[in-house]
Order: structure tokens, then sequence, then C-alpha cells
């Protein structure tokens, strides 16, 4: 099957065509695959965010258990001395003479118990 030059001077433009669309397609395929990374590169980077806010109220969480600890000792250790700095005469709660109150159990407001 041979071309003659009146078909070569149809095909000629066409091919030119033709290219310029396969190119157009390539390029979409490109662009495709480059949003799918771009949108999982975004995901990855919202599951490490939240792993690390996770991470970040956890040690927070024990800060705040260990701090409560520090406080309860240090209260536990200065009634032992004879009671809080404030009163007078260092004598312990439920004392004589003072009236009021069951006296001995723990103070109204001392502890805030918050969790996440």
């Amino acid at each position: 099957m041979s071309i003659k030059p009146v078909d070569l001077q149809v095909m000629i433009p066409k091919m030119t065509e033709l290219a310029r669309i396969h190119g157009s397609e390539d390029e979409r395929h490109l662009l495709a695959s480059q949003r799918g990374a771009e949108d999982t590169k975004s995901m990855v980077e919202a599951d490490m965010k939240e792993v690390r806010a996770k991470k970040d109220a956890q040690a927070l969480t024990l800060r705040e258990k260990q701090d409560r600890e520090q406080d309860a000792s240090k209260k536990k250790k200065r009634r032992q001395d004879g009671g809080p700095p404030g009163k007078p005469g260092g004598q312990p709660r439920g004392g004589s003479g003072h009236g009021g109150g069951a006296g001995g159990g723990k103070e109204s407001g001392s502890i805030i118990d918050i969790k996440l």
C-alpha cells in the first residue's frame, strides 16, 4: 500500500494534532498522579499532627498527676510538722476550741481532677 503525495498532505497536519492530543493526555495523567501524591502527603501530615497532639496530651496529664502527687506529699508533710504555715500556734486541724466543721478531711476545692 503506497501513500500518494495528496494523502501525505492531509496526514501531516493530522499527525501534529494527534501528537498534541497525546501530550495533553500524558500531562493530565501526570497532574493527577501529582495531585494524588500531594493529597496523600497532606493526610500523612494531618495524622502525624494528631498523634503528636495525643502524645502531648498524655505528657500533660502525666505532668499534672506528678504535680498533684507532689502537692499531696507536701501537704501531708506540713500536717505532720504541725499544720499549714498560716495557722497560729501550729495546731493540727480539728483542734480544741475552734468549733465548726468535721475536721480531719480534705479541704474543699484543694484538688481539681480534669480528664481530657
